[in-house]
């Protein structure tokens, strides 16, 4: 069990120096947290969801923010806009996390930087005796998330992560009534992200914009000449900073899933397919997939397309149970519970307080609420790393015959059908067009590897770059 291997890999690590000493806190690193009437905040990256997420926190009286850490100093301006409206003082802004990781009186960071620096400013900032909000997905890969949990656990923090469906009183209620037979037992939980997107075309390599520490914004990566299909946002679509849409919004539905089918591992198998089709650009994702996991008992599975589809039994994105005598349904609009004929039985309502939960931790110091500590965060987390990495290892193959490989399978053949219909309905020429299809790929929680397989074990660790290396040992 990963849990598990976690628990040991933590006991073992003890509590020894880190591998940034100026990081680290005068007392024993794990030393409770003092209780806090007031929390003072400092946000790392505000250009997007950074800004969003500080609406949140500056309508609250015991939440004071007072730090900004961004790159790139021309982002600055909604921000400041957030903490102007709120009434509070003017935050301090560095370009750099870890001048603001100084300052003493700051007693949480919230981490909504790219994904590539998520694991690595969250683990500074644990290591600065800070609670931590760290924006999901929790990292870049497998290995630099399993740190982020020892750390977390290591100097006795607040740690969570931004998948806020945890914290829905409505999806919650949903879950239990399904976990209580209800429906019968759970075959299927399957994710639906149908999201619009346009191609980002091609664009040269250009000077870094006035303003810019691209240096500092490339951090654990490698370096590259600047160009703005690899810089704001469209990282996503890049395997050195994102994971593509699988790990940008799969992994809302993915973490729901998982929580619905009481799973706290990974899959014994899993298996992605795909392509990037219609986009002539510089994306490298794939903006078609499909993700598949194998639990044994029950099945998951993730699809992602990014043009018009025709909608699959959800009104807008969201997660569906296939039961043995009905249908669990949770989509932003709908909580409800169908029979197999789906006509509607039950309704759950609720609303949500993710954020009012983060700030009573860290006030109390410490987590009432175990479903959304970073260790959940990281196996969902890294259930898409997995599916990515079978995707990015897989070879193309003509789209004819592709169908015989799932001939086993009825649950996985059918969505590969509508798959197909969906590209055939995009004008994608399956005659001429070819898929990735990856293997079923198991993963060894105990070693951290892909045994037999090294290319898949190569993805998931990437090489840092100093100094901006995630440490072996927290």
């Amino acid at each position: 069990m990963l849990r598990r291997d976690f628990l040991s890999r933590m006991t073992a690590a003890g509590l020894g120096a880190a591998a940034i000493p100026t990081r680290l806190r005068a007392d024993e690193p794990n030393a409770p947290a003092a209780p806090r009437d007031v929390i003072r905040m400092a946000f790392a990256g505000v250009r997007g969801r950074g800004s969003d997420l500080m609406k949140e926190w500056a309508k609250m009286k015991d939440v004071q923010i007072v730090a900004i850490a961004d790159p790139d100093e021309n982002v600055l301006g909604k921000a400041m806009k957030v903490a102007a409206d709120a009434g509070g003082q003017k935050p301090a802004y560095e370009k750099d996390i870890r001048k603001i990781l100084d300052d003493k009186s700051i007693d949480a960071v919230v981490v909504a930087t790219p994904n590539h620096w998520h694991s690595l400013a969250s683990i500074w900032a644990l290591q600065a005796g800070k609670h931590v909000y760290c924006e999901k997905p929790i990292s870049h890969n497998y290995w630099e998330g399993a740190r982020l949990v020892e750390a977390a656990k290591k100097y006795n923090r607040v740690c969570v992560t931004g998948t806020q469906r945890r914290s829905s009183a409505a999806i919650a209620s949903a879950i239990a009534y399904m976990q209580a037979g209800k429906l019968g037992r759970v075959k299927v939980g399957r994710g639906i992200y149908y999201g619009k997107r346009a191609s980002i075309g091609k664009k040269p390599d250009a000077a870094v914009p006035v303003g810019v520490d691209y240096n500092l914004w490339q951090g654990p990566a490698a370096e590259h000449a600047f160009n703005p299909n690899r810089f704001h946002y469209e990282w996503h679509w890049n395997w050195e900073y994102g994971g593509g849409d699988l790990a940008n919004n799969g992994v809302h539905y993915l973490d729901v899933i998982r929580w619905g089918l009481n799973k706290n591992e990974l899959p014994k198998r899993s298996l992605s397919l795909g392509g990037r089709y219609l986009f002539n650009d510089d994306g490298v994702t794939p903006n078609t997939q499909l993700a598949w996991y194998d639990y044994g008992d029950c099945q998951m599975m993730c699809e992602i397309r990014n043009f018009v589809s025709e909608p699959y039994r959800v009104e807008k994105p969201g997660v569906i149970f296939e039961c043995e005598n009905g249908y669990l349904v949770a989509d932003g609009t709908t909580h409800a519970a169908f029979d197999l004929k789906w006509n509607k039985i039950e309704t759950f309502t609720g609303g949500s307080d993710h954020y009012r939960r983060f700030i009573d931790a860290c006030k109390k110091g410490s987590l009432d609420t175990p479903e959304n500590h970073i260790s959940q965060g990281h196996l969902t987390t890294a259930v898409c790393h997995i599916g990515n990495i079978s995707y990015r290892t897989a070879e193309e193959r003509p789209f004819d015959g592709a169908e015989s490989l799932f001939k086993d399978n009825p649950t996985l053949a059918e969505a590969y059908g509508r798959l197909t219909e969906h590209l055939t309905k995009s004008n994608v020429d399956l005659k001429t067009e070819k898929i990735r299809i990856g293997k079923a790929l198991e993963f060894d929680a105990k070693t951290e590897t892909f045994p037999g397989d090294a290319k898949a074990t190569a993805l998931l660790r990437r090489e840092y770059r100093a100094p901006f290396s995630v440490p072996e040992k927290v």
